[in-house]
Protein backbone atom coordinates (compact mmCIF):
# COMPACT_ATOMS: atom_id res chain seq x y z
CA UNK A 1 0.00 0.00 0.00
CA UNK A 2 2.68 2.45 0.67
CA UNK A 3 4.85 1.42 -2.54
CA UNK A 4 1.28 2.14 -4.58
CA UNK A 5 0.62 5.63 -2.36
CA UNK A 6 4.50 6.87 -3.23
CA UNK A 7 4.23 5.42 -7.05
CA UNK A 8 0.53 7.55 -7.05
CA UNK A 9 2.15 10.58 -5.42
CA UNK A 10 4.90 11.08 -8.01
CA UNK A 11 3.05 13.04 -10.50
CA UNK A 12 2.56 15.82 -8.01
CA UNK A 13 5.54 15.84 -6.56
CA UNK A 14 7.39 16.75 -9.85
CA UNK A 15 4.95 19.63 -10.23
CA UNK A 16 5.44 20.70 -6.36
CA UNK A 17 9.18 20.56 -6.89
CA UNK A 18 8.79 22.13 -10.28
CA UNK A 19 6.71 25.15 -8.84
CA UNK A 20 8.64 25.29 -5.64
CA UNK A 21 12.25 26.22 -7.64
CA UNK A 22 10.18 28.26 -9.88
CA UNK A 23 8.93 30.47 -6.55
CA UNK A 24 12.88 30.35 -5.26
CA UNK A 25 14.40 31.83 -8.39
CA UNK A 26 11.29 34.96 -8.47
CA UNK A 27 11.88 35.61 -5.19
CA UNK A 28 16.29 35.30 -5.51
CA UNK A 29 14.98 37.68 -8.73
CA UNK A 30 12.79 40.05 -6.89
CA UNK A 31 15.90 40.38 -4.10
CA UNK A 32 18.71 41.06 -6.73
CA UNK A 33 16.42 43.62 -8.39
CA UNK A 34 15.84 45.30 -5.29
CA UNK A 35 19.15 45.32 -4.04
CA UNK A 36 20.66 46.55 -7.15
CA UNK A 37 17.73 49.33 -7.70
CA UNK A 38 19.11 50.53 -3.84
CA UNK A 39 22.30 50.29 -4.82
CA UNK A 40 22.27 52.00 -7.99
CA UNK A 41 19.63 54.91 -6.23
CA UNK A 42 22.43 55.27 -3.83
CA UNK A 43 25.42 55.64 -6.20
CA UNK A 44 22.93 58.13 -8.06
CA UNK A 45 22.33 60.18 -5.44
CA UNK A 46 25.93 60.68 -4.30
CA UNK A 47 26.99 61.36 -8.04
CA UNK A 48 24.27 64.18 -7.78
CA UNK A 49 25.32 65.38 -4.09
CA UNK A 50 28.68 65.57 -5.44
CA UNK A 51 27.51 67.50 -8.42
CA UNK A 52 25.56 69.84 -6.62
CA UNK A 53 28.57 70.81 -4.05
CA UNK A 54 30.70 71.50 -7.18
CA UNK A 55 27.64 74.00 -8.19
CA UNK A 56 27.76 75.40 -4.65
CA UNK A 57 31.57 75.99 -5.01
CA UNK A 58 31.27 77.48 -8.03
CA UNK A 59 28.65 79.57 -6.90
CA UNK A 60 30.86 80.73 -3.75
CA UNK A 61 33.97 81.31 -5.87
CA UNK A 62 31.89 83.69 -8.46
CA UNK A 63 30.69 85.48 -5.36
CA UNK A 64 33.41 85.61 -3.32
CA UNK A 65 35.11 87.03 -6.93
CA UNK A 66 31.77 89.62 -7.01
CA UNK A 67 33.23 90.57 -3.40
CA UNK A 68 36.93 91.44 -4.60
CA UNK A 69 35.83 93.64 -7.26
CA UNK A 70 33.37 95.53 -4.93
CA UNK A 71 35.60 96.07 -2.36
CA UNK A 72 38.28 97.59 -5.14
CA UNK A 73 35.54 99.85 -5.92
CA UNK A 74 34.96 100.49 -2.10
CA UNK A 75 38.32 101.71 -0.93
CA UNK A 76 38.71 103.54 -4.52
CA UNK A 77 35.06 105.24 -3.62
CA UNK A 78 33.59 104.43 -0.56
CA UNK A 79 30.83 106.51 -0.01
CA UNK A 80 29.22 104.91 -3.23
CA UNK A 81 30.23 101.50 -3.14
CA UNK A 82 29.84 100.30 0.75
CA UNK A 83 26.26 99.44 0.28
CA UNK A 84 27.05 97.08 -3.05
CA UNK A 85 30.07 95.86 -0.59
CA UNK A 86 27.55 94.91 2.54
CA UNK A 87 25.18 93.32 0.15
CA UNK A 88 27.87 90.95 -1.54
CA UNK A 89 29.02 90.45 1.83
CA UNK A 90 25.50 88.82 2.55
CA UNK A 91 25.76 86.80 -0.53
CA UNK A 92 28.91 85.05 0.07
CA UNK A 93 27.79 84.70 3.47
CA UNK A 94 24.61 82.71 2.19
CA UNK A 95 27.13 80.64 -0.58
CA UNK A 96 29.22 79.48 2.84
CA UNK A 97 25.72 78.69 4.16
CA UNK A 98 24.60 76.71 1.93
CA UNK A 99 27.70 74.66 1.34
CA UNK A 100 27.73 73.96 4.96
CA UNK A 101 24.32 72.70 4.99
CA UNK A 102 25.48 69.99 1.94
CA UNK A 103 28.22 68.86 3.89
CA UNK A 104 25.81 68.42 6.88
CA UNK A 105 23.80 66.58 4.59
CA UNK A 106 26.59 64.21 3.19
CA UNK A 107 27.93 63.07 6.51
CA UNK A 108 24.25 62.35 7.31
CA UNK A 109 23.96 60.16 4.52
CA UNK A 110 26.74 58.76 4.16
CA UNK A 111 27.32 54.96 5.09
CA UNK A 112 30.28 54.42 6.63
CA UNK A 113 32.64 56.27 8.41
CA UNK A 114 35.64 56.38 6.08
CA UNK A 115 32.88 58.37 3.91
CA UNK A 116 31.90 60.69 6.74
CA UNK A 117 35.77 61.06 7.62
CA UNK A 118 36.57 62.66 4.17
CA UNK A 119 32.90 65.12 4.22
CA UNK A 120 34.32 65.76 7.36
CA UNK A 121 37.21 66.65 6.48
CA UNK A 122 36.12 68.81 3.76
CA UNK A 123 33.86 70.65 5.98
CA UNK A 124 37.33 71.60 7.85
CA UNK A 125 38.37 73.12 4.59
CA UNK A 126 35.47 75.21 4.24
CA UNK A 127 35.65 76.36 7.40
CA UNK A 128 39.20 77.47 6.68
CA UNK A 129 38.05 79.13 3.57
CA UNK A 130 35.64 80.55 5.84
CA UNK A 131 38.06 82.14 8.07
CA UNK A 132 40.03 83.36 5.33
CA UNK A 133 37.75 85.49 3.86
CA UNK A 134 36.22 87.10 7.41
CA UNK A 135 39.82 87.97 7.40
CA UNK A 136 39.63 89.44 4.35
CA UNK A 137 36.62 91.30 5.54
CA UNK A 138 37.52 93.04 8.18
CA UNK A 139 40.78 94.45 6.21
CA UNK A 140 38.60 95.38 3.51
CA UNK A 141 36.27 97.14 5.76
CA UNK A 142 39.61 98.68 7.90
CA UNK A 143 40.87 100.30 4.98
CA UNK A 144 37.00 101.36 3.62
CA UNK A 145 37.62 103.23 7.22
CA UNK A 146 40.58 104.76 6.74
CA UNK A 147 39.88 105.98 3.29
CA UNK A 148 36.90 107.44 4.97
CA UNK A 149 39.22 109.62 7.37
CA UNK A 150 41.07 110.46 4.65
CA UNK A 151 44.11 107.91 4.46
CA UNK A 152 45.79 107.07 0.71
CA UNK A 153 45.23 103.68 -0.03
CA UNK A 154 48.73 103.11 -0.98
CA UNK A 155 48.20 99.65 -3.04
CA UNK A 156 47.30 97.99 0.24
CA UNK A 157 43.84 96.29 -0.82
CA UNK A 158 45.22 95.19 -4.13
CA UNK A 159 47.92 93.54 -1.44
CA UNK A 160 45.24 91.88 0.90
CA UNK A 161 43.52 90.29 -2.00
CA UNK A 162 46.51 88.78 -3.90
CA UNK A 163 47.24 87.41 -0.23
CA UNK A 164 43.82 86.11 0.40
CA UNK A 165 43.72 84.58 -3.21
CA UNK A 166 47.23 83.28 -2.45
CA UNK A 167 45.27 81.28 0.47
CA UNK A 168 42.03 80.88 -0.75
CA UNK A 169 42.23 79.53 -4.58
CA UNK A 170 44.41 76.35 -3.37
CA UNK A 171 41.61 75.18 -0.64
CA UNK A 172 38.89 76.01 -3.00
CA UNK A 173 40.70 74.07 -6.25
CA UNK A 174 41.30 70.93 -3.91
CA UNK A 175 37.31 70.79 -2.33
CA UNK A 176 36.64 70.99 -6.76
CA UNK A 177 38.70 68.13 -6.85
CA UNK A 178 37.46 65.89 -3.93
CA UNK A 179 33.92 66.66 -4.98
CA UNK A 180 34.86 65.63 -8.94
CA UNK A 181 36.85 62.61 -7.70
CA UNK A 182 33.65 61.45 -5.57
CA UNK A 183 31.65 61.55 -8.17
CA UNK A 184 33.83 59.73 -10.31
CA UNK A 185 33.84 56.76 -7.84
CA UNK A 186 30.00 56.54 -7.58
CA UNK A 187 30.14 56.37 -11.51
CA UNK A 188 32.96 53.82 -10.80
CA UNK A 189 30.12 51.84 -8.26
CA UNK A 190 27.59 52.23 -10.74
CA UNK A 191 29.24 50.60 -13.51
CA UNK A 192 30.78 47.32 -11.23
CA UNK A 193 27.18 47.24 -9.98
CA UNK A 194 25.70 46.88 -13.70
CA UNK A 195 28.37 44.03 -14.22
CA UNK A 196 27.27 42.36 -11.46
CA UNK A 197 23.57 42.58 -12.30
CA UNK A 198 24.30 41.21 -15.42
CA UNK A 199 26.30 38.11 -14.64
CA UNK A 200 23.70 37.45 -12.28
CA UNK A 201 21.02 37.83 -14.79
CA UNK A 202 22.61 35.76 -17.05
CA UNK A 203 23.36 33.16 -14.30
CA UNK A 204 19.38 33.64 -13.54
CA UNK A 205 18.70 32.98 -17.29
CA UNK A 206 20.92 29.34 -17.07
CA UNK A 207 18.72 28.34 -13.94
CA UNK A 208 15.48 29.13 -15.86
CA UNK A 209 16.62 27.43 -19.15
CA UNK A 210 17.79 23.85 -17.63
CA UNK A 211 14.54 24.32 -14.88
CA UNK A 212 12.41 24.92 -17.92
CA UNK A 213 14.17 21.37 -19.43
CA UNK A 214 13.42 19.87 -16.51
CA UNK A 215 10.26 20.51 -16.39
CA UNK A 216 9.55 19.92 -20.25
CA UNK A 217 11.45 16.55 -20.01
CA UNK A 218 10.22 15.28 -16.57
CA UNK A 219 6.45 16.32 -16.67
CA UNK A 220 5.32 17.96 -19.95
CA UNK A 221 6.48 16.02 -21.91
CA UNK A 222 5.59 12.54 -20.69
CA UNK A 223 2.09 13.97 -19.44
CA UNK A 224 1.15 15.50 -22.76
CA UNK A 225 1.94 12.41 -24.75
CA UNK A 226 -0.74 10.15 -22.50
CA UNK A 227 -3.32 13.40 -22.09
CA UNK A 228 -2.67 12.94 -26.66
CA UNK A 229 -3.46 9.67 -25.49
CA UNK A 230 -6.65 10.41 -23.51
CA UNK A 231 -7.95 12.66 -26.01
CA UNK A 232 -8.12 10.63 -28.94
CA UNK A 233 -9.76 7.94 -27.47
CA UNK A 234 -12.13 10.43 -26.17
CA UNK A 235 -12.66 10.98 -30.11
CA UNK A 236 -13.01 7.72 -30.53
CA UNK A 237 -15.96 7.34 -28.00
CA UNK A 238 -17.23 10.13 -29.44
CA UNK A 239 -17.80 8.59 -32.78
CA UNK A 240 -19.60 5.31 -31.19
CA UNK A 241 -16.04 2.99 -31.03
CA UNK A 242 -17.46 2.26 -27.36
CA UNK A 243 -15.01 -0.43 -27.49
CA UNK A 244 -11.90 1.63 -27.38
CA UNK A 245 -10.09 1.10 -23.82
CA UNK A 246 -6.58 2.82 -22.75
CA UNK A 247 -3.37 0.97 -21.61
CA UNK A 248 -3.08 1.52 -17.90
CA UNK A 249 1.46 1.49 -17.03
CA UNK A 250 1.21 3.38 -13.63
CA UNK A 251 -0.80 4.17 -10.47
CA UNK A 252 -0.56 8.13 -10.17
CA UNK A 253 -3.30 10.22 -11.03
CA UNK A 254 -3.58 9.92 -14.40
CA UNK A 255 -3.56 6.41 -14.70
CA UNK A 256 -6.51 5.87 -12.22
CA UNK A 257 -8.15 8.87 -14.79
CA UNK A 258 -7.74 6.53 -17.52
CA UNK A 259 -9.26 3.55 -15.52
CA UNK A 260 -12.19 5.55 -15.06
CA UNK A 261 -11.81 6.49 -18.75
CA UNK A 262 -11.86 2.89 -19.09
CA UNK A 263 -15.13 2.15 -17.01
CA UNK A 264 -16.95 4.97 -18.39
CA UNK A 265 -16.79 3.53 -21.72
CA UNK A 266 -17.81 0.09 -20.90
CA UNK A 267 -20.93 2.09 -19.19
CA UNK A 268 -21.08 3.71 -22.30
CA UNK A 269 -21.23 0.50 -24.47
CA UNK A 270 -23.78 -1.18 -21.96
CA UNK A 271 -26.38 1.86 -22.32
CA UNK A 272 -25.57 1.54 -26.23
CA UNK A 273 -27.30 -1.47 -26.09
CA UNK A 274 -29.87 -0.95 -24.03
CA UNK A 275 -30.51 2.32 -26.24
CA UNK A 276 -30.47 0.43 -29.45
CA UNK A 277 -33.18 -2.15 -27.94
CA UNK A 278 -35.07 0.67 -26.87
CA UNK A 279 -35.06 2.32 -30.20
CA UNK A 280 -36.65 -0.95 -31.53
CA UNK A 281 -39.21 -1.13 -29.27
CA UNK A 282 -39.55 2.46 -30.76
CA UNK A 283 -40.12 2.11 -33.64
CA UNK A 284 -42.80 -0.82 -33.17
CA UNK A 285 -44.63 1.79 -31.03
CA UNK A 286 -44.88 4.34 -33.52
CA UNK A 287 -45.58 1.94 -36.46
CA UNK A 288 -48.64 1.18 -34.35
CA UNK A 289 -49.83 4.66 -33.81
CA UNK A 290 -49.50 5.74 -37.41
CA UNK A 291 -52.30 5.11 -38.22
CA UNK A 292 -53.97 6.82 -35.52
CA UNK A 293 -51.89 10.08 -36.70
CA UNK A 294 -53.35 9.63 -40.39
CA UNK A 295 -56.66 9.69 -39.13
CA UNK A 296 -56.45 12.41 -36.60
CA UNK A 297 -54.96 14.48 -39.75
CA UNK A 298 -57.68 13.50 -41.88
CA UNK A 299 -59.65 14.99 -39.03
CA UNK A 300 -58.08 17.67 -38.71
CA UNK A 301 -57.83 19.05 -42.44
CA UNK A 302 -61.62 18.41 -42.39
CA UNK A 303 -61.94 20.78 -39.29
CA UNK A 304 -59.85 23.37 -41.36
CA UNK A 305 -61.50 22.61 -43.92
CA UNK A 306 -64.85 23.58 -42.47
CA UNK A 307 -63.06 26.74 -40.92
CA UNK A 308 -62.46 28.13 -44.12
CA UNK A 309 -66.00 27.73 -45.63
CA UNK A 310 -67.32 29.09 -42.45
CA UNK A 311 -65.18 32.13 -42.93
CA UNK A 312 -66.02 32.30 -46.98
CA UNK A 313 -69.96 32.06 -45.54
CA UNK A 314 -70.00 35.07 -43.22
CA UNK A 315 -68.17 37.05 -46.02
CA UNK A 316 -70.80 36.32 -48.16
CA UNK A 317 -73.45 36.53 -45.67
CA UNK A 318 -72.21 40.12 -44.57
CA UNK A 319 -72.22 41.51 -47.84
CA UNK A 320 -75.77 40.48 -48.13
CA UNK A 321 -77.09 43.22 -46.04
CA UNK A 322 -74.76 45.65 -47.31
CA UNK A 323 -76.23 45.58 -50.30
CA UNK A 324 -79.82 46.32 -48.58
CA UNK A 325 -78.58 49.48 -47.03
CA UNK A 326 -76.92 50.90 -49.77
CA UNK A 327 -80.27 49.90 -51.58
CA UNK A 328 -82.48 51.57 -48.73
CA UNK A 329 -80.57 54.52 -48.81
CA UNK A 330 -80.94 55.03 -52.58
CA UNK A 331 -84.25 54.34 -52.12
CA UNK A 332 -84.25 57.55 -49.06
CA UNK A 333 -82.18 59.46 -51.53
CA UNK A 334 -84.98 59.88 -54.11
CA UNK A 335 -87.68 60.85 -51.80
CA UNK A 336 -89.39 64.03 -52.57
CA UNK A 337 -91.28 64.91 -49.37
CA UNK A 338 -88.70 65.44 -46.77
CA UNK A 339 -86.24 67.92 -46.15
CA UNK A 340 -84.24 67.13 -48.85
CA UNK A 341 -81.06 68.96 -47.71
CA UNK A 342 -81.09 67.08 -44.42
CA UNK A 343 -81.74 63.70 -45.58
CA UNK A 344 -79.53 63.72 -48.68
CA UNK A 345 -76.75 64.76 -45.84
CA UNK A 346 -77.71 62.03 -43.44
CA UNK A 347 -78.12 58.86 -46.18
CA UNK A 348 -74.85 60.86 -48.64
CA UNK A 349 -73.16 59.64 -45.14
CA UNK A 350 -74.85 56.49 -44.71
CA UNK A 351 -74.46 55.52 -47.72
CA UNK A 352 -70.20 56.65 -47.83
CA UNK A 353 -69.88 54.43 -44.76
CA UNK A 354 -71.68 51.39 -46.44
CA UNK A 355 -69.89 51.62 -49.59
CA UNK A 356 -66.11 51.10 -46.87
CA UNK A 357 -67.48 48.36 -45.09
CA UNK A 358 -68.73 46.71 -47.80
CA UNK A 359 -64.71 47.22 -49.08
CA UNK A 360 -63.53 46.00 -45.99
CA UNK A 361 -65.73 42.72 -46.72
CA UNK A 362 -64.50 42.76 -49.54
CA UNK A 363 -60.78 42.82 -48.77
CA UNK A 364 -61.43 40.25 -45.77
CA UNK A 365 -62.86 37.88 -48.53
CA UNK A 366 -59.72 38.08 -50.50
CA UNK A 367 -57.71 37.08 -47.78
CA UNK A 368 -59.37 34.72 -46.65
CA UNK A 369 -59.30 32.69 -50.67
CA UNK A 370 -55.21 33.97 -50.48
CA UNK A 371 -54.93 31.99 -46.90
CA UNK A 372 -56.96 28.77 -48.16
CA UNK A 373 -54.82 29.07 -51.86
CA UNK A 374 -58.21 29.50 -54.05
CA UNK A 375 -55.55 32.59 -55.64
CA UNK A 376 -53.87 31.27 -58.49
CA UNK A 377 -51.27 34.04 -59.73
CA UNK A 378 -50.93 33.59 -63.97
CA UNK A 379 -47.50 35.24 -64.41
CA UNK A 380 -46.56 36.87 -67.78
CA UNK A 381 -44.46 39.98 -68.57
CA UNK A 382 -46.73 43.06 -67.77
CA UNK A 383 -45.49 46.60 -68.71
CA UNK A 384 -45.22 48.43 -65.46
CA UNK A 385 -46.67 51.68 -66.42
CA UNK A 386 -49.70 50.04 -68.57
CA UNK A 387 -50.59 48.36 -65.45
CA UNK A 388 -50.27 51.96 -63.40
CA UNK A 389 -52.55 54.00 -65.74
CA UNK A 390 -54.98 51.34 -65.78
CA UNK A 391 -55.48 51.58 -62.00
CA UNK A 392 -55.56 55.23 -62.19
CA UNK A 393 -58.32 54.85 -64.83
CA UNK A 394 -60.08 52.82 -61.90
CA UNK A 395 -60.32 54.80 -59.04
CA UNK A 396 -60.76 58.04 -61.73
CA UNK A 397 -63.83 59.02 -60.58
CA UNK A 398 -63.19 58.67 -56.73
CA UNK A 399 -60.62 61.18 -57.21
CA UNK A 400 -63.02 63.86 -59.19
CA UNK A 401 -65.65 63.05 -56.11
CA UNK A 402 -62.75 63.79 -53.60
CA UNK A 403 -61.46 66.29 -55.67
CA UNK A 404 -58.14 65.29 -55.75
CA UNK A 405 -55.72 64.99 -59.39
CA UNK A 406 -54.02 61.97 -60.16
CA UNK A 407 -50.75 63.45 -61.26
CA UNK A 408 -49.13 60.48 -63.97
CA UNK A 409 -46.10 62.83 -65.56
CA UNK A 410 -43.30 61.13 -63.69
CA UNK A 411 -44.72 57.66 -64.66
CA UNK A 412 -41.62 56.50 -67.01
CA UNK A 413 -40.91 53.76 -69.28
CA UNK A 414 -39.15 51.14 -67.41
CA UNK A 415 -38.62 47.76 -67.46
CA UNK A 416 -41.24 44.84 -67.63
CA UNK A 417 -41.67 42.64 -65.08
CA UNK A 418 -43.45 39.05 -64.97
CA UNK A 419 -46.50 39.31 -63.25
CA UNK A 420 -50.05 39.11 -62.81
CA UNK A 421 -51.61 41.93 -64.31
CA UNK A 422 -54.72 41.90 -62.42
CA UNK A 423 -53.62 41.49 -58.83
CA UNK A 424 -50.94 44.27 -59.53
CA UNK A 425 -53.25 46.52 -60.97
CA UNK A 426 -55.37 46.14 -57.92
CA UNK A 427 -52.89 46.78 -55.61
CA UNK A 428 -51.92 50.14 -57.13
CA UNK A 429 -55.78 50.78 -57.66
CA UNK A 430 -55.97 49.95 -53.94
CA UNK A 431 -52.79 52.13 -52.93
CA UNK A 432 -54.83 55.11 -54.97
CA UNK A 433 -57.73 54.75 -53.48
CA UNK A 434 -56.08 54.61 -50.00
CA UNK A 435 -54.15 58.38 -50.97
CA UNK A 436 -57.52 59.87 -52.39
CA UNK A 437 -59.31 59.34 -49.10
CA UNK A 438 -56.52 60.67 -47.12
CA UNK A 439 -55.76 63.32 -49.07
CA UNK A 440 -57.31 67.11 -48.50
CA UNK A 441 -59.25 68.60 -51.74
CA UNK A 442 -57.46 70.47 -53.92
CA UNK A 443 -54.48 67.95 -53.52
CA UNK A 444 -52.15 66.09 -55.63
CA UNK A 445 -51.81 61.70 -55.68
CA UNK A 446 -48.32 61.98 -57.16
CA UNK A 447 -47.48 58.26 -59.15
CA UNK A 448 -44.32 57.83 -60.23
CA UNK A 449 -42.30 54.69 -62.11
CA UNK A 450 -38.11 54.25 -61.79
CA UNK A 451 -35.40 51.38 -62.51
CA UNK A 452 -34.35 50.63 -59.12
CA UNK A 453 -31.37 47.97 -60.05
CA UNK A 454 -33.01 44.56 -61.07
CA UNK A 455 -36.39 45.51 -59.81
CA UNK A 456 -39.06 47.88 -61.07
CA UNK A 457 -40.25 50.45 -59.27
CA UNK A 458 -43.99 52.05 -58.32
CA UNK A 459 -44.51 55.22 -56.15
CA UNK A 460 -48.05 56.71 -54.56
CA UNK A 461 -47.25 59.69 -52.97
CA UNK A 462 -49.83 61.80 -51.23
CA UNK A 463 -50.18 65.40 -49.13
CA UNK A 464 -52.51 63.52 -46.40
CA UNK A 465 -51.90 63.75 -42.76
CA UNK A 466 -49.33 61.31 -42.74
CA UNK A 467 -49.56 57.93 -40.40
CA UNK A 468 -48.63 58.21 -36.81
CA UNK A 469 -45.17 56.84 -36.07
CA UNK A 470 -46.50 54.22 -33.53
CA UNK A 471 -48.76 52.79 -36.48
CA UNK A 472 -46.34 52.61 -39.56
CA UNK A 473 -44.73 49.19 -37.87
CA UNK A 474 -47.98 47.44 -38.42
CA UNK A 475 -50.01 48.61 -41.27
CA UNK A 476 -49.56 45.93 -43.12
CA UNK A 477 -50.70 43.47 -40.40
CA UNK A 478 -54.13 41.56 -40.53
CA UNK A 479 -56.73 42.81 -38.26
CA UNK A 480 -54.63 45.47 -36.60
CA UNK A 481 -56.95 47.63 -34.65
CA UNK A 482 -54.95 50.67 -33.97
CA UNK A 483 -55.68 54.16 -35.17
CA UNK A 484 -54.56 52.62 -38.40
CA UNK A 485 -57.68 50.56 -38.57
CA UNK A 486 -59.96 52.50 -37.17
CA UNK A 487 -59.57 55.85 -38.33
CA UNK A 488 -57.20 56.18 -41.17
CA UNK A 489 -58.52 53.04 -43.11
CA UNK A 490 -55.34 51.01 -43.70
CA UNK A 491 -55.49 47.16 -42.61
CA UNK A 492 -57.16 44.84 -44.49
CA UNK A 493 -56.23 46.49 -47.87
CA UNK A 494 -52.44 46.70 -46.91
CA UNK A 495 -51.98 43.19 -45.55
CA UNK A 496 -53.65 41.73 -48.83
CA UNK A 497 -51.38 44.29 -50.88
CA UNK A 498 -48.43 43.03 -49.27
CA UNK A 499 -49.41 39.52 -49.88
CA UNK A 500 -49.33 39.48 -53.20
CA UNK A 501 -46.28 41.76 -53.33
CA UNK A 502 -44.57 38.87 -51.81
CA UNK A 503 -45.69 36.39 -53.92
CA UNK A 504 -44.32 38.31 -56.75
CA UNK A 505 -40.99 38.16 -54.68
CA UNK A 506 -41.23 41.82 -54.66
CA UNK A 507 -41.19 44.30 -51.65
CA UNK A 508 -43.37 47.45 -50.20
CA UNK A 509 -42.88 49.78 -47.61
CA UNK A 510 -44.37 52.70 -46.36
CA UNK A 511 -42.52 56.38 -45.29
CA UNK A 512 -44.57 58.62 -43.67
CA UNK A 513 -44.23 61.60 -43.31
CA UNK A 514 -42.75 62.59 -46.80
CA UNK A 515 -39.38 64.20 -47.07
CA UNK A 516 -39.30 67.66 -47.79
CA UNK A 517 -38.53 68.04 -51.43
CA UNK A 518 -41.25 65.12 -52.04
CA UNK A 519 -44.12 67.64 -51.31
CA UNK A 520 -45.28 70.84 -51.75
CA UNK A 521 -44.90 73.60 -49.46
CA UNK A 522 -47.92 74.35 -46.80
CA UNK A 523 -49.05 70.98 -47.73
CA UNK A 524 -49.41 67.90 -45.22
CA UNK A 525 -46.70 65.81 -44.21
CA UNK A 526 -47.59 62.95 -46.59
CA UNK A 527 -47.38 59.28 -46.66
CA UNK A 528 -45.35 57.18 -49.77
CA UNK A 529 -45.82 53.71 -50.48
CA UNK A 530 -42.95 51.58 -52.32
CA UNK A 531 -43.84 49.30 -54.52
CA UNK A 532 -40.94 47.08 -55.72
CA UNK A 533 -41.11 44.04 -58.63
CA UNK A 534 -38.19 41.74 -59.80
CA UNK A 535 -37.94 42.35 -63.45
CA UNK A 536 -38.21 39.57 -66.25
CA UNK A 537 -35.57 37.53 -66.85
CA UNK A 538 -36.24 37.89 -70.78
CA UNK A 539 -36.71 41.48 -69.99
CA UNK A 540 -33.13 41.44 -68.10
CA UNK A 541 -31.13 39.69 -70.83
CA UNK A 542 -32.80 42.28 -73.63
CA UNK A 543 -31.64 45.49 -71.12
CA UNK A 544 -28.10 43.69 -70.98
CA UNK A 545 -28.00 42.84 -74.91
CA UNK A 546 -28.96 47.04 -75.46
CA UNK A 547 -26.12 47.84 -73.42
CA UNK A 548 -28.35 48.84 -70.22
CA UNK A 549 -30.76 50.92 -71.61
CA UNK A 550 -34.35 50.61 -72.24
Amino acid sequence: MLRARRIRLTLRARILVAVGLIALIAIAAAGALVFGVSEATGDIERTAAAHRRVELLGNLSSRVGDYALLSLQAVATPQSAEAQLSGARVRVADAFALLDRALRDAVDGADDDTGKNAIATRSITVARMHARFDALDRQVAKLVDDRIAGTPDDGRIRTELDTFATAFAPLLGSLIEEERVSSLVAQDDTVRLRDRLVALAFAFAVVVVGLSAFVYVGVARPLIARISTVARAAGAIGGGRFETRLAIDGRDELSLLMASFNRMAARLARRERKVMADRARLTEIIEANTADLRAANRRLEETDAARRRFFADVSHELRTPLTVILGEADVTLRAEDNDETSYRNALTTIRMRARRLRRRVEDLLRVARSETGQIELEFATVAVETVVAEAAEDVSSLARTARVRIDLSDVATVAPVRADADWIRQVVGGLLDNAIRHSPHGTVVRVATAAAGPMAQIRVADEGPGVPPDVIPHVFERFYRGRAADTLGYGIGLALAKWIVEQHHGTIDIRSPADEGERDPGRGPGTIVTVRLPVSTEAARSRSLAGGSW
